[in-house]
């Protein structure tokens, strides 16, 4: 924790506003292309109450789904009928000076026939903007939320009576200086997990899940260039320390689950004549475990996101993301998750939207001879009634392949979900 605070104290210091803007001209803005997804269409658009000096946004959730594998099971699998019921509501300053958004968000999912996997989740957030000079602002934020993982995520498919849920508290605060062809950002912040313990579906036994809460520390920087309107260079990077509350007892000894670790990348963001948008960074990540029983891992890091506008009506996005992660298996402290996206929206009428969408993901533990390979897509429609009711309509498959010596740590499992929706703008 020192050596992040000490870290990030550097890089605050070098994102102090050392002279005046020398051009009005922003090298940064990346807005000539209109993505369909928020194309504003003010016929059909929510319109926001007027609460002060807040422009306010309620938002509330009907649906049903039916869920081919409600367990995510490797067999035996159940179906099921799942009513949605959620609300939530944003709040935008509009202010001169400074800025200050809130949100809240809660959803109910309940099961008809398998009433104890039913769950909710609650989020509220809140943040900020402080205007310090023309150059530079600080962006402070803090989140709390009583959430709930989803069936499909990997701790979740070992046969629990209930999806699993945790407390997540994160905090944090950037500080951003922009003049002319230049650019910096530097932040730190803080994310607090803390999981409940979770039934054996059929039994009794509770799975205790204190070895998965920790508290995960991160100090950033950045440093951008703009080698011209279109395009810009940047460098960045990231250390981190990630704390466990408890030890956790492998081999009839504690081991200490902590690491620290480091991400460093260099890339470009932009918006180029030719259509496309979008930010790729490939660099380099370590990851180091405090306890030997663990594994030290690392490698290749990639980040990107690009989109092409090849029509007015349609947009293609891919996605391409590798890194360390900890997916919660008690036996291996981390992953190397690879994934790879692509989506489509396109506008088939002004108020009908559409959305295929793909995504693959390889990812490779650390500390036992296992793999998994995710494979998830989906196709959604929005239909915008008028500007108090949209309608949403979707089919989701997901499926997870695991092969290795390990492979018995873990379920296979595929899963197809068919819902709708009524999102009501009161």
């Amino acid at each position: 924790m020192t050596q992040i605070l000490r870290v990030a104290s550097l890089l605050a210091v070098a994102c102090v506003p050392w002279g005046s803007a020398l051009a009005q001209q922003d090298y940064f803005s990346r807005n000539k292309y209109e993505a369909v997804a928020t194309r504003a269409q003010p016929d059909y658009d929510p319109v926001s109450k007027r609460a002060g000096s807040f422009d306010v946004r309620p938002e509330v959730e009907l649906g049903v789904r039916t869920v081919s594998n409600a367990f995510a099971a490797s067999d035996n699998e159940e179906s099921d009928v799942i009513i949605r019921l959620g609300a939530s509501v944003r709040a935008d300053s509009d202010w001169s000076r400074h800025g200050l958004s809130l949100t809240a968000s809660t959803y109910r999912d309940e099961y008809l026939d398998n009433s104890e996997t039913s769950n909710s989740s609650t989020l509220v957030a809140a943040e900020g903007r402080i205007d310090a000079t023309r150059e530079a602002w600080l962006t402070p934020r803090l989140s709390y939320g009583w959430l709930t993982e989803n069936r499909q995520d990997f701790v979740d498919s070992f046969g629990t009576r209930n999806p699993i849920e945790y407390e997540q508290l994160d905090a944090g605060i950037d500080l951003h200086y922009q003049t002319g062809r230049f650019q910096a950002v530097a932040g730190v912040s803080a994310l607090k997990d803390d999981f409940a313990d979770v039934g054996v579906l059929g039994a009794a036994t509770e799975i205790d899940q204190d070895y998965r809460d920790r508290t995960l520390t991160r100090a950033r920087g950045r440093l951008a260039y703009a080698v011209s309107p279109d395009v810009a260079l940047f460098g960045q990077a990231v250390i981190y320390e990630a704390d466990y509350d408890t030890d956790i007892v492998l081999d009839a000894a504690p081991r200490n689950r902590d690491s620290e670790g480091y991400i460093l990348n260099a890339g470009a963001d932009f918006e180029l004549q030719s259509l496309v948008r979008g930010q790729v960074a490939v660099g380099y990540f370590s990851d180091e475990k405090k306890d030997d029983y663990f594994t030290d891992v690392d490698g290749l890091s990639v980040d990107g996101r690009v989109t092409w506008f090849p029509t007015q009506l349609t947009n293609v996005t891919l996605t391409a993301r590798r890194g360390v992660v900890d997916l919660g298996l008690r036996q291996s402290a981390s992953a190397v998750q690879t994934a790879f996206g692509a989506q489509i929206d396109h506008e088939l009428r002004r108020n009908i939207l559409l959305r295929l969408s793909g995504r693959v993901l390889n990812e490779a533990y650390d500390d036992i001879d296992r793999e998994d390979e995710v494979t998830e897509w989906a196709i959604s429609t929005t239909y915008k009634l008028n500007r108090h009711a949209h309608l949403d309509g979707f089919v989701r498959y997901a499926s997870r392949d695991i092969s290795g010596t390990a492979a018995f740590t873990g379920r296979t499992y595929d899963n197809t979900t068919i819902g709708v929706s009524l999102r009501m703008f009161p």
